[in-house]
Protein backbone atom coordinates (compact mmCIF):
# COMPACT_ATOMS: atom_id res chain seq x y z
CA UNK A 1 0.00 0.00 0.00
CA UNK A 2 1.30 3.50 -0.83
CA UNK A 3 2.10 5.93 1.92
CA UNK A 4 -0.03 9.06 2.39
CA UNK A 5 2.67 11.20 0.72
CA UNK A 6 2.81 8.95 -2.32
CA UNK A 7 -0.96 8.78 -2.62
CA UNK A 8 -1.14 12.58 -2.52
CA UNK A 9 1.55 12.86 -5.18
CA UNK A 10 -0.32 10.50 -7.49
CA UNK A 11 -3.63 12.30 -6.90
CA UNK A 12 -2.02 15.64 -7.70
CA UNK A 13 -0.57 14.27 -10.93
CA UNK A 14 -3.90 12.82 -12.03
CA UNK A 15 -5.65 16.14 -11.30
CA UNK A 16 -3.11 18.05 -13.38
CA UNK A 17 -3.48 15.56 -16.21
CA UNK A 18 -7.26 15.96 -16.13
CA UNK A 19 -6.95 19.77 -16.24
CA UNK A 20 -4.61 19.62 -19.21
CA UNK A 21 -6.97 17.29 -21.03
CA UNK A 22 -9.95 19.59 -20.38
CA UNK A 23 -7.98 22.63 -21.58
CA UNK A 24 -6.81 20.96 -24.77
CA UNK A 25 -8.53 17.68 -25.86
CA UNK A 26 -5.88 17.21 -28.58
CA UNK A 27 -3.45 16.29 -25.82
CA UNK A 28 -5.27 13.00 -25.13
CA UNK A 29 -2.51 10.89 -26.66
CA UNK A 30 0.21 12.69 -24.72
CA UNK A 31 -1.69 12.34 -21.46
CA UNK A 32 -2.19 8.64 -22.02
CA UNK A 33 1.52 8.25 -22.70
CA UNK A 34 2.29 10.10 -19.50
CA UNK A 35 0.12 7.70 -17.54
CA UNK A 36 2.06 4.82 -19.05
CA UNK A 37 5.30 6.57 -18.10
CA UNK A 38 4.14 7.08 -14.53
CA UNK A 39 3.21 3.42 -14.18
CA UNK A 40 6.61 2.44 -15.55
CA UNK A 41 8.44 4.77 -13.17
CA UNK A 42 6.52 3.44 -10.18
CA UNK A 43 7.26 -0.19 -11.10
CA UNK A 44 10.96 0.24 -11.89
CA UNK A 45 13.41 -0.58 -9.09
CA UNK A 46 16.67 0.10 -10.91
CA UNK A 47 17.81 3.58 -9.83
CA UNK A 48 19.64 4.52 -13.05
CA UNK A 49 16.64 3.40 -15.09
CA UNK A 50 14.21 5.31 -12.84
CA UNK A 51 16.16 8.55 -13.25
CA UNK A 52 16.22 8.26 -17.04
CA UNK A 53 12.51 7.39 -17.13
CA UNK A 54 11.72 10.51 -15.09
CA UNK A 55 13.62 12.76 -17.49
CA UNK A 56 12.08 11.19 -20.59
CA UNK A 57 8.57 11.30 -19.10
CA UNK A 58 8.88 14.95 -18.09
CA UNK A 59 10.09 15.94 -21.54
CA UNK A 60 7.17 14.16 -23.22
CA UNK A 61 4.58 15.43 -20.75
CA UNK A 62 5.47 19.10 -21.13
CA UNK A 63 6.56 18.82 -24.76
CA UNK A 64 10.12 20.14 -24.61
CA UNK A 65 13.31 19.61 -26.55
CA UNK A 66 15.58 19.41 -23.52
CA UNK A 67 15.16 17.99 -20.05
CA UNK A 68 17.69 17.18 -17.32
CA UNK A 69 17.74 15.89 -13.77
CA UNK A 70 20.62 17.12 -11.66
CA UNK A 71 21.39 14.70 -8.81
CA UNK A 72 22.82 16.32 -5.67
CA UNK A 73 25.30 14.83 -3.20
CA UNK A 74 25.20 15.23 0.57
CA UNK A 75 26.87 18.65 0.24
CA UNK A 76 24.28 19.96 -2.22
CA UNK A 77 26.67 19.77 -5.17
CA UNK A 78 25.97 18.09 -8.51
CA UNK A 79 27.02 14.44 -8.53
CA UNK A 80 25.27 13.39 -11.75
CA UNK A 81 23.26 14.83 -14.60
CA UNK A 82 20.72 12.73 -16.51
CA UNK A 83 19.49 14.31 -19.73
CA UNK A 84 17.38 13.89 -22.81
CA UNK A 85 17.70 15.93 -25.99
CA UNK A 86 21.44 16.45 -25.63
CA UNK A 87 23.56 13.93 -27.51
CA UNK A 88 27.03 12.57 -26.70
CA UNK A 89 28.65 15.44 -28.63
CA UNK A 90 27.35 17.85 -25.99
CA UNK A 91 28.85 15.80 -23.16
CA UNK A 92 32.21 15.71 -24.90
CA UNK A 93 32.11 19.43 -25.69
CA UNK A 94 31.14 20.57 -22.18
CA UNK A 95 33.18 17.96 -20.33
CA UNK A 96 32.06 18.66 -16.76
CA UNK A 97 29.02 18.75 -14.49
CA UNK A 98 27.27 22.06 -13.66
CA UNK A 99 28.85 23.92 -10.76
CA UNK A 100 25.71 25.54 -9.42
CA UNK A 101 26.55 29.07 -10.53
CA UNK A 102 24.09 31.57 -11.95
CA UNK A 103 20.48 30.54 -12.49
CA UNK A 104 21.17 26.91 -11.57
CA UNK A 105 22.55 28.15 -8.29
CA UNK A 106 19.34 30.11 -7.73
CA UNK A 107 17.31 26.93 -8.15
CA UNK A 108 19.60 25.13 -5.71
CA UNK A 109 19.48 27.79 -3.02
CA UNK A 110 15.89 28.97 -3.27
CA UNK A 111 14.56 25.42 -3.21
CA UNK A 112 11.49 26.52 -5.19
CA UNK A 113 10.28 26.23 -8.81
CA UNK A 114 11.21 28.96 -11.27
CA UNK A 115 9.79 29.75 -14.71
CA UNK A 116 11.78 31.98 -17.09
CA UNK A 117 10.93 33.35 -20.54
CA UNK A 118 14.41 34.68 -21.35
CA UNK A 119 17.38 33.12 -19.56
CA UNK A 120 19.90 35.61 -20.98
CA UNK A 121 17.92 38.56 -19.60
CA UNK A 122 18.17 37.35 -16.01
CA UNK A 123 20.62 39.36 -13.86
CA UNK A 124 22.34 36.23 -12.53
CA UNK A 125 22.72 34.58 -15.95
CA UNK A 126 26.31 33.45 -16.59
CA UNK A 127 25.87 32.04 -20.09
CA UNK A 128 26.38 28.53 -21.39
CA UNK A 129 29.71 26.70 -21.78
CA UNK A 130 31.02 26.06 -25.30
CA UNK A 131 29.18 23.24 -27.02
CA UNK A 132 26.05 23.59 -24.86
CA UNK A 133 22.73 23.91 -26.75
CA UNK A 134 21.32 27.42 -26.90
CA UNK A 135 18.34 27.70 -24.55
CA UNK A 136 16.00 30.64 -24.01
CA UNK A 137 13.26 29.39 -21.71
CA UNK A 138 13.52 27.41 -18.48
CA UNK A 139 11.20 25.60 -16.11
CA UNK A 140 12.98 24.17 -13.08
CA UNK A 141 12.08 22.83 -9.67
CA UNK A 142 13.19 20.45 -6.93
CA UNK A 143 12.58 16.72 -6.58
CA UNK A 144 12.11 15.96 -2.90
CA UNK A 145 12.25 12.77 -0.88
CA UNK A 146 10.41 13.72 2.28
CA UNK A 147 12.15 16.91 3.45
CA UNK A 148 15.35 16.33 1.49
CA UNK A 149 15.99 17.69 -2.00
CA UNK A 150 17.33 14.77 -4.03
CA UNK A 151 17.89 16.81 -7.16
CA UNK A 152 16.36 19.32 -9.55
CA UNK A 153 14.34 18.87 -12.72
CA UNK A 154 15.13 21.26 -15.59
CA UNK A 155 13.05 21.68 -18.76
CA UNK A 156 13.81 23.99 -21.67
CA UNK A 157 12.38 24.95 -25.07
CA UNK A 158 8.82 23.85 -25.75
CA UNK A 159 8.45 22.39 -29.24
CA UNK A 160 5.81 24.98 -30.12
CA UNK A 161 8.14 27.83 -29.13
CA UNK A 162 5.74 29.16 -26.51
CA UNK A 163 6.84 30.13 -23.00
CA UNK A 164 6.08 27.76 -20.15
CA UNK A 165 2.63 28.12 -18.64
CA UNK A 166 1.41 27.72 -15.10
CA UNK A 167 -0.13 24.43 -16.26
CA UNK A 168 3.31 23.25 -17.41
CA UNK A 169 4.71 24.14 -14.01
CA UNK A 170 1.95 22.35 -12.13
CA UNK A 171 2.31 19.23 -14.30
CA UNK A 172 6.10 19.16 -13.87
CA UNK A 173 5.75 19.66 -10.11
CA UNK A 174 3.23 16.82 -9.85
CA UNK A 175 5.50 14.53 -11.85
CA UNK A 176 8.43 15.54 -9.64
CA UNK A 177 6.47 14.45 -6.56
CA UNK A 178 5.78 11.05 -8.09
CA UNK A 179 9.43 10.85 -9.12
CA UNK A 180 10.52 11.46 -5.54
CA UNK A 181 8.57 8.41 -4.37
CA UNK A 182 9.95 6.28 -7.21
CA UNK A 183 13.53 7.31 -6.43
CA UNK A 184 12.95 6.50 -2.76
CA UNK A 185 11.65 3.04 -3.69
CA UNK A 186 14.64 2.36 -5.93
CA UNK A 187 17.13 3.45 -3.26
CA UNK A 188 15.33 1.34 -0.66
CA UNK A 189 15.49 -1.62 -3.04
CA UNK A 190 19.26 -1.21 -3.35
CA UNK A 191 19.67 -1.14 0.44
CA UNK A 192 17.49 -4.24 0.84
CA UNK A 193 19.44 -6.06 -1.85
CA UNK A 194 22.76 -5.25 -0.20
CA UNK A 195 21.49 -6.32 3.22
CA UNK A 196 20.07 -9.57 1.85
CA UNK A 197 23.31 -10.45 0.09
CA UNK A 198 25.35 -9.68 3.18
CA UNK A 199 23.11 -11.85 5.37
CA UNK A 200 23.30 -14.73 2.90
CA UNK A 201 27.09 -14.58 2.70
CA UNK A 202 27.44 -14.48 6.47
CA UNK A 203 25.42 -17.69 6.72
CA UNK A 204 27.74 -19.48 4.29
CA UNK A 205 30.88 -21.05 5.77
CA UNK A 206 34.47 -20.30 4.88
CA UNK A 207 35.95 -23.15 2.90
CA UNK A 208 38.76 -25.09 4.59
CA UNK A 209 41.76 -26.66 2.90
CA UNK A 210 40.81 -30.17 1.76
CA UNK A 211 44.06 -32.10 1.67
CA UNK A 212 45.77 -31.68 -1.66
CA UNK A 213 42.56 -30.67 -3.43
CA UNK A 214 42.06 -27.23 -4.87
CA UNK A 215 38.70 -25.83 -3.79
CA UNK A 216 36.67 -22.83 -4.95
CA UNK A 217 33.11 -21.78 -4.13
CA UNK A 218 30.80 -19.06 -5.36
CA UNK A 219 27.44 -17.71 -4.25
CA UNK A 220 25.45 -15.38 -6.49
CA UNK A 221 22.01 -14.04 -5.57
CA UNK A 222 19.23 -13.72 -8.09
CA UNK A 223 19.13 -10.22 -9.60
CA UNK A 224 15.43 -9.58 -9.80
CA UNK A 225 14.49 -9.08 -6.15
CA UNK A 226 16.32 -8.30 -2.93
CA UNK A 227 15.99 -11.52 -1.02
CA UNK A 228 17.81 -14.14 0.95
CA UNK A 229 17.47 -17.74 -0.05
CA UNK A 230 18.26 -21.29 0.89
CA UNK A 231 21.13 -22.13 -1.48
CA UNK A 232 24.30 -23.23 0.30
CA UNK A 233 27.55 -25.18 0.17
CA UNK A 234 29.42 -26.84 3.00
CA UNK A 235 32.70 -28.73 3.53
CA UNK A 236 33.76 -30.20 6.88
CA UNK A 237 36.50 -32.59 7.96
CA UNK A 238 35.42 -35.53 10.10
CA UNK A 239 37.57 -36.97 12.92
CA UNK A 240 38.97 -39.85 10.81
CA UNK A 241 40.09 -37.53 7.99
CA UNK A 242 37.08 -38.12 5.76
CA UNK A 243 35.68 -34.98 4.18
CA UNK A 244 31.93 -34.35 3.93
CA UNK A 245 30.83 -31.91 1.25
CA UNK A 246 27.31 -30.68 0.60
CA UNK A 247 25.55 -28.42 -1.88
CA UNK A 248 21.84 -27.87 -1.31
CA UNK A 249 18.83 -25.70 -1.92
CA UNK A 250 16.01 -25.11 0.57
CA UNK A 251 12.75 -24.22 -1.17
CA UNK A 252 11.76 -20.57 -0.82
CA UNK A 253 13.41 -17.17 -0.97
CA UNK A 254 12.93 -15.53 2.37
CA UNK A 255 14.57 -15.18 5.76
CA UNK A 256 12.91 -18.39 6.95
CA UNK A 257 14.53 -20.36 4.12
CA UNK A 258 17.94 -18.92 4.95
CA UNK A 259 17.59 -19.75 8.64
CA UNK A 260 16.37 -23.28 7.84
CA UNK A 261 19.40 -23.70 5.61
CA UNK A 262 21.63 -22.66 8.52
CA UNK A 263 19.95 -25.19 10.82
CA UNK A 264 20.34 -27.95 8.24
CA UNK A 265 24.07 -27.34 7.92
CA UNK A 266 24.45 -27.91 11.67
CA UNK A 267 22.30 -31.05 11.59
CA UNK A 268 24.26 -32.44 8.65
CA UNK A 269 27.54 -32.03 10.48
CA UNK A 270 26.25 -33.92 13.53
CA UNK A 271 24.84 -36.72 11.35
CA UNK A 272 28.09 -36.98 9.39
CA UNK A 273 30.07 -37.65 12.58
CA UNK A 274 28.47 -41.08 12.92
CA UNK A 275 30.64 -43.78 11.21
CA UNK A 276 30.76 -45.10 8.55
CA UNK A 277 29.93 -41.63 7.19
CA UNK A 278 27.51 -42.94 4.57
CA UNK A 279 26.01 -40.12 2.46
CA UNK A 280 22.78 -42.08 2.08
CA UNK A 281 22.46 -42.53 5.84
CA UNK A 282 23.27 -38.86 6.41
CA UNK A 283 20.48 -37.74 4.05
CA UNK A 284 18.02 -40.23 5.50
CA UNK A 285 18.86 -39.08 9.02
CA UNK A 286 18.35 -35.45 8.06
CA UNK A 287 14.95 -36.17 6.50
CA UNK A 288 13.82 -38.13 9.55
CA UNK A 289 15.06 -35.50 11.99
CA UNK A 290 13.19 -32.73 10.18
CA UNK A 291 10.05 -34.88 10.16
CA UNK A 292 10.29 -35.41 13.94
CA UNK A 293 10.46 -31.67 14.52
CA UNK A 294 7.27 -31.15 12.51
CA UNK A 295 9.15 -29.13 9.91
CA UNK A 296 7.52 -28.71 6.51
CA UNK A 297 10.86 -27.88 4.93
CA UNK A 298 11.53 -29.18 1.42
CA UNK A 299 15.03 -29.21 0.01
CA UNK A 300 17.24 -30.79 -2.62
CA UNK A 301 20.88 -31.58 -1.96
CA UNK A 302 23.91 -33.64 -2.84
CA UNK A 303 25.85 -35.05 0.11
CA UNK A 304 29.25 -36.59 -0.61
CA UNK A 305 32.25 -37.91 1.25
CA UNK A 306 35.82 -37.75 0.01
CA UNK A 307 38.68 -40.02 1.06
CA UNK A 308 42.25 -40.25 -0.33
CA UNK A 309 42.82 -43.22 -2.64
CA UNK A 310 45.96 -44.80 -4.15
CA UNK A 311 47.86 -42.97 -6.89
CA UNK A 312 46.81 -39.49 -5.85
CA UNK A 313 43.15 -40.20 -6.57
CA UNK A 314 40.20 -39.55 -4.27
CA UNK A 315 37.24 -41.81 -3.60
CA UNK A 316 33.94 -39.97 -3.93
CA UNK A 317 30.77 -41.43 -2.40
CA UNK A 318 27.62 -39.43 -2.93
CA UNK A 319 23.85 -39.36 -2.60
CA UNK A 320 21.62 -37.13 -4.69
CA UNK A 321 18.30 -36.16 -3.10
CA UNK A 322 16.39 -34.64 -6.03
CA UNK A 323 19.24 -32.27 -6.90
CA UNK A 324 20.91 -31.43 -10.25
CA UNK A 325 23.60 -34.05 -10.98
CA UNK A 326 27.27 -33.37 -10.16
CA UNK A 327 29.41 -32.57 -13.19
CA UNK A 328 32.79 -34.29 -13.55
CA UNK A 329 35.47 -32.83 -15.81
CA UNK A 330 37.81 -35.71 -16.59
CA UNK A 331 41.59 -35.36 -17.04
CA UNK A 332 40.93 -35.57 -20.80
CA UNK A 333 38.63 -32.54 -20.66
CA UNK A 334 35.39 -34.43 -21.14
CA UNK A 335 32.34 -33.29 -19.17
CA UNK A 336 30.35 -36.16 -17.67
CA UNK A 337 27.33 -35.90 -15.40
CA UNK A 338 27.36 -38.27 -12.45
CA UNK A 339 23.83 -39.32 -13.18
CA UNK A 340 23.57 -43.12 -12.79
CA UNK A 341 20.69 -44.97 -14.37
CA UNK A 342 19.57 -46.05 -10.91
CA UNK A 343 16.90 -43.70 -9.62
CA UNK A 344 18.05 -40.78 -7.49
CA UNK A 345 16.59 -40.37 -4.04
CA UNK A 346 13.68 -38.00 -3.62
CA UNK A 347 14.05 -34.53 -2.17
CA UNK A 348 14.02 -33.87 1.56
CA UNK A 349 10.58 -33.29 3.06
CA UNK A 350 8.52 -35.46 0.70
CA UNK A 351 8.63 -38.92 2.29
CA UNK A 352 11.04 -39.54 5.18
CA UNK A 353 10.49 -43.32 4.98
CA UNK A 354 12.03 -43.67 1.52
CA UNK A 355 15.65 -44.97 1.41
CA UNK A 356 18.33 -43.00 -0.41
CA UNK A 357 20.75 -44.40 -3.00
CA UNK A 358 24.52 -44.12 -2.71
CA UNK A 359 27.06 -44.10 -5.54
CA UNK A 360 30.86 -44.26 -5.81
CA UNK A 361 33.24 -42.57 -8.25
CA UNK A 362 37.05 -42.40 -8.27
CA UNK A 363 38.39 -38.94 -9.00
CA UNK A 364 41.68 -39.34 -10.84
CA UNK A 365 44.45 -36.70 -10.84
CA UNK A 366 43.48 -33.91 -13.21
CA UNK A 367 39.75 -34.30 -12.52
CA UNK A 368 37.44 -31.45 -11.48
CA UNK A 369 34.12 -31.97 -9.72
CA UNK A 370 31.35 -29.35 -9.84
CA UNK A 371 28.43 -29.30 -7.41
CA UNK A 372 25.87 -26.55 -7.97
CA UNK A 373 22.28 -25.48 -7.36
CA UNK A 374 19.59 -25.26 -10.01
CA UNK A 375 19.95 -21.51 -10.50
CA UNK A 376 22.95 -22.29 -12.72
CA UNK A 377 20.81 -24.20 -15.22
CA UNK A 378 17.43 -22.46 -15.01
CA UNK A 379 16.43 -20.60 -18.17
CA UNK A 380 13.10 -19.47 -19.58
CA UNK A 381 14.08 -20.19 -23.18
CA UNK A 382 15.65 -23.68 -22.85
CA UNK A 383 14.66 -27.13 -21.70
CA UNK A 384 16.47 -28.66 -18.74
CA UNK A 385 18.36 -31.01 -21.07
CA UNK A 386 19.49 -28.09 -23.22
CA UNK A 387 20.60 -26.16 -20.15
CA UNK A 388 22.59 -29.13 -18.81
CA UNK A 389 24.23 -29.63 -22.21
CA UNK A 390 25.14 -25.95 -22.34
CA UNK A 391 26.69 -26.06 -18.87
CA UNK A 392 28.72 -29.14 -19.83
CA UNK A 393 30.02 -27.42 -22.99
CA UNK A 394 30.99 -24.27 -21.14
CA UNK A 395 32.70 -26.18 -18.33
CA UNK A 396 34.54 -28.45 -20.75
CA UNK A 397 35.92 -25.43 -22.61
CA UNK A 398 37.34 -24.12 -19.33
CA UNK A 399 38.76 -27.46 -18.15
CA UNK A 400 42.49 -27.37 -17.50
CA UNK A 401 42.48 -23.67 -16.66
CA UNK A 402 42.59 -22.04 -13.23
CA UNK A 403 39.78 -23.21 -10.95
CA UNK A 404 38.85 -19.69 -9.88
CA UNK A 405 38.47 -18.62 -13.52
CA UNK A 406 36.21 -21.61 -14.19
CA UNK A 407 33.95 -20.64 -11.28
CA UNK A 408 33.89 -16.98 -12.25
CA UNK A 409 33.04 -17.75 -15.87
CA UNK A 410 30.31 -20.25 -15.03
CA UNK A 411 28.77 -17.71 -12.68
CA UNK A 412 28.16 -15.33 -15.60
CA UNK A 413 24.96 -15.98 -17.62
CA UNK A 414 25.70 -17.30 -21.14
CA UNK A 415 23.27 -14.76 -22.63
CA UNK A 416 22.26 -11.19 -21.90
CA UNK A 417 19.55 -12.52 -19.59
CA UNK A 418 20.36 -12.49 -15.91
CA UNK A 419 20.00 -15.57 -13.75
CA UNK A 420 16.55 -15.74 -12.21
CA UNK A 421 17.51 -17.81 -9.17
CA UNK A 422 20.27 -17.91 -6.59
CA UNK A 423 23.38 -19.93 -7.40
CA UNK A 424 25.70 -21.87 -5.10
CA UNK A 425 28.70 -23.48 -6.78
CA UNK A 426 31.40 -25.68 -5.24
CA UNK A 427 34.34 -26.86 -7.37
CA UNK A 428 37.06 -29.33 -6.38
CA UNK A 429 40.13 -30.15 -8.46
CA UNK A 430 42.44 -33.13 -7.99
CA UNK A 431 45.96 -31.96 -8.92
Amino acid sequence: MMSTDKEAAHRALVEQMERRFQEDPDQERRIRRLMEDVLGIAADLDLASVLQRIVDAAARAVGVRYCALGVLDENGEFSDLITTGAGPDVYRAVGYLPTGRGILGRVLHEDAPIRLTDIAAEPDAVGFPPGHPDMRTLLAGPIRIHDTVYGNLYLSERYDGEPFSSGDQALAAALANVAGGAIENARHHVRLEQAAQEMQRRLLPELPDIGSLKVEARYSPAHNTPRVGGDWYQAVELPDGTWCIVVGDVMGHDTGSALTMHQMTSMLYVLALDPPHSPARIVEGLDQALHRTGSETMATLVVATLQPAPGGSWRLSWTNAGHPPPLLLTPDGDAVYLDPETVHGIMIGVDHTQPQTEHVQVLRPGSTLLLYTDGLIEAHDRTLTEALDDLARRASALAGGPLDVLCDELGVPPTADRYRDDIALLALHVP
